[in-house]
């Protein structure tokens, strides 16, 4: 993936705008050894970017959730690409109607047909990985994810996992 990335297009059609009204940010971060400078990134990511397009829309977000959606594959991302030279890709395509993010690992993680099998199903990965981080490669975040997501999509072609959700996903209840 590049910066110049487009999104697929049942994914545009599933934030029922033009692509042209899609907003659309690309961001490439180097690579993290600790769990906390991944949440540093999310919270940026949340409330410098996300937020803001759906407070101008008069959309109240639940931040916590858009959070843990996004933090959980950032965290993915950047721990088991097999690459940590390349850089960790990270979109977010907003309409009124939903949001959906992406993340490149720059590696191997999202190129597996297994991996891209298990996330397009909402399975288990039953795959161990061998960092030795504490909360790391236990499956138990990709549960929370599967619950609450539309859309799951793996571009093994490209090593890109997008998350679809749908406004009734994001919005403060």
């Amino acid at each position: 993936m590049n910066n110049n990335h487009t999104l697929p297009r049942h994914l545009v059609e599933f934030l029922r705008v033009d692509k042209n009204s899609i907003e659309t940010y690309i961001a490439e971060y180097e690579k993290r050894p600790i769990v906390n400078e991944i949440i540093k990134i999310t919270n940026h990511n949340v409330i410098n970017v996300i937020k803001p397009f759906y407070d101008s829309r008069g959309i109240d977000i639940n931040i916590g959730q858009v959070a843990w959606i996004i933090g959980e594959p950032l965290k993915n991302a950047n721990f088991y690409s097999g690459n940590d030279d390349a850089p960790l890709i990270f979109g977010a395509y907003m309409s009124e109607y939903g949001l959906v993010t992406s993340y490149n690992d720059g590696g191997v993680y999202f190129k597996n047909q297994n991996v891209k099998r298990c996330w397009e199903n909402k399975e288990r990965y039953h795959e161990r990985f061998s960092k030795k981080i504490p909360g790391i490669g236990k499956g138990l975040g990709t549960k929370i994810i599967y619950h609450n997501s539309d859309v799951i999509y793996v571009d093994a072609s490209e090593g890109t996992l997008y998350i679809g959700l749908g406004i009734d996903k994001i919005i403060l209840k």
